[in-house]
């Protein structure tokens, strides 16, 4: 058996195929034995850094003096990934058993608990095919942006505070015109003498809405200008129309309510008036606390038969109101008309 024995390290250059360390490297300071791949012959360096500058890809294979005349052998494809499961199945099972098969549905190959959830899953889709499916979402509808407010001038501004300035009195007033009833009264004798102020100060009333009304026209004339709702087709109008009629008879059903209540309020303080003028206060006590009684059982009466006479009015207008949303949402939009995304 050869041996090859190291060359030591001699001044003098370095072997074309070793690379001494960058200037200034930090190295070991330690001798060094290096291998020319292709020849086979040991260099040692003085220190750490040196390296090698060929490969053993740049050697002559051994009775050539070249390249390897065998042809190279062709590395396998890599396998393909395995298709990923649908969404909807969630997540496979945690706990697997360790054999290995075919898995259905072209999914690879796994264990059989695995294949069994597959096959579960698939045959779960393909009951759930025939059946309809949710409608899509609506998209979101997107608004026009607003235009920006207009700037009120200084004299716009001075008269929106005297406004407020003269409201806030007024409401003083009524306040303390209020606090000088008597702390059994009423609503009625409350709302009486609201009306009997109102009635006192109906100038001061009429000029802070006349007020009003001027600072109103010069909002009004600085407003830019806005752009004209597009016309809603027949169809929709129709649904509209259905609408409108059902809440108009509703409205006149709850005004109509509203003036019977009202009534029987102003019956109540009549009596209540008449009650008090009875000499003995126990005896009006109880008079007043009876007919507080009746008054509130009266309005209960009134108003549960008003709801049960109108649960089908409010039906209608519910079955009426959906079939509207239903066309406005079958409306094709188009152009100018176009509200959504």
């Amino acid at each position: 058996m050869a041996f090859t024995l190291p060359l030591a390290a001699k001044p003098g250059p370095l072997p074309s195929w070793i690379t001494p360390p960058p200037p200034g490297a930090i190295v070991t300071q330690a001798l060094v034995n290096l291998k020319n791949p292709i020849t086979g012959e040991i260099y040692t360096v003085p220190t750490g850094g040196y390296t090698v500058n060929i490969s053993d890809s740049d050697a002559p294979r051994p009775g050539t003096g070249g390249p390897d005349p065998r042809p190279e052998v062709e590395k396998p494809e890599p396998r393909p990934k395995p298709r990923p499961f649908p969404p909807h199945w969630g997540r496979p099972p945690a706990i697997q058993t360790k054999d290995i098969r075919p898995l259905p549905g072209g999914f690879g190959q796994g264990s059989s608990t695995l294949a069994g959830w597959i096959d579960r899953n698939i045959k779960s889709d393909l009951a759930n095919s025939n059946k309809p499916k949710p409608e899509p979402k609506r998209p979101p509808v997107v608004r026009p942006q607003k235009p920006p407010r207009p700037e009120l001038s200084d004299e716009t501004k001075v008269q929106l505070a005297g406004i407020e300035s003269d409201k806030k009195a007024l409401m003083e007033e009524m306040k303390a015109k209020l606090a000088t009833l008597e702390k059994d009264a009423s609503k009625e004798d409350a709302r009486k003498a609201v009306e009997e102020f109102k009635k006192d100060n109906e100038a001061r009333f009429a000029a802070i809405k006349e007020a009003a009304g001027k600072v109103h026209e010069e909002l009004k004339a600085k407003r830019p200008e806005r752009k004209e709702r597009p016309e809603p087709p027949a169809a929709v109008k129709a649904k509209i129309a259905e609408v409108k009629k059902v809440e108009k008879t509703l409205h006149v059903a709850r005004k109509a309510v509203s003036e019977k209540l009202k009534e029987a309020q102003d019956e109540l303080a009549a009596k209540i008036a008449q009650a008090k003028e009875s000499a003995d206060k126990d005896e009006v006590a109880d008079n007043i606390k009876t007919l507080i009684a009746e008054q509130a059982a009266a309005r209960k009466a009134a108003l549960d038969e008003f709801r049960a006479a109108q649960k089908e009015k409010h039906e209608e207008l519910k079955a009426a109101q959906k079939e509207l949303r239903k066309e406005v949402r079958n409306t094709k939009e188009e152009g100018s008309s176009r509200t959504s995304r």
